[in-house]
This record gives structure tokens, C-alpha cells and sequence, in this order.
């Protein structure tokens, strides 16, 4: 029984590895983590980018000024026609636009969904010692099976 025990204990080279392999997969999580953050920023300079060509757009297109200036030089109907023309192309552009700003606030919640999930997963990787030895103690080594309770060690 006492064999049984000093074999199923933690040598010294596989502890380092292990304890290796942790720190590692810590760098991984942090580099992962870096990477969501970096995505999450470029994001919000494309939602920024966005918000401002749209401003812009719709300052450059002042339909009623433009509206004064064709009744004068123009027949109306050649302006209606040409101003139903624009409405639809603004329309399409505008609705475009809202996709394109719906579509990048979800990839922004996405983002921050990931980067929730990942950093739970950080927490639950550093705190949990099941999947290291399983039936074995970190701070003792004792083994704790279901043939043999802690304290007989």
C-alpha cells in the first residue's frame, strides 16, 4: 500500500513541468486576451470612422439648399425625378450604414463576450487542481482515491 502511495507521487521534474506548462498557458490566455483588446479598440475607430464620414455626408447633402438653386436653373419635374433618384440612393447608403453599425456593435459584444469568457476560464485554470493529477493533493501529495482516504498516507 505504502508503494502504491510513492508511486503515485509527483516527481520532481514532472512538478516543474507541470508548473511549466501553467505558466505558458498563462502567456497564451495573455497574448489572447491582448489580441480581443486590440480587435475591441480597431472596432471602435471603425464605428468612429463611421459616425463621422456619415456626419459629413449628410452636411455636404443639404437638399434644400440644393432644392433653391435647380428650381431656378431647371424644370421641376427633371428635379423631382432627380431628387427621387438621390432620396433612394441616400436611403440606400443610410440603411448600409445602420448594417454596418449593427453588425460592428455586435462584434463589439462578441468581442467583450470572449474576452468574459476567456478571462472566466483564467480564473477556473489557475484555481482548480483537478485536471493536474487526479485523487492528488498540490500542497501534500497525498493521494486521495476512492481506495485510499487522505489521511492514511
Amino acid at each position: 500500500m505504502f508503494n502504491l502511495a510513492l508511486n503515485k507521487k509527483l516527481d520532481k521534474d514532472d512538478f516543474i513541468k507541470q508548473i511549466n506548462s501553467m505558466a505558458a498557458d498563462e502567456e497564451r490566455l495573455r497574448r489572447a486576451i491582448e489580441a480581443c483588446d486590440d480587435v475591441q479598440k480597431r472596432l471602435d475607430r471603425m464605428n468612429e470612422n463611421t459616425e463621422k464620414k456619415l456626419a459629413k455626408l449628410r452636411k455636404d447633402i443639404d437638399i434644400t439648399a440644393i432644392l433653391k438653386s435647380l428650381k431656378g436653373k431647371a424644370e421641376e419635374e427633371q428635379v423631382l425625378k432627380g431628387f427621387s433618384n438621390v432620396d433612394s440612393k441616400i436611403a440606400a447608403i443610410s440603411d448600409a450604414l445602420a448594417l454596418l453599425k449593427s453588425e460592428i456593435d455586435s462584434a463589439q459584444v462578441s468581442i467583450k463576450s470572449v474576452s468574459t469568457q476567456i478571462v472566466k476560464f483564467s480564473d477556473n485554470a489557475i484555481l482548480t487542481t483537478k485536471s493536474v493529477v487526479p485523487g492528488q493533493c498540490l500542497s501534500c501529495g497525498n493521494y486521495a482515491g476512492p481506495s485510499m482516504p487522505v489521511g492514511q498516507v
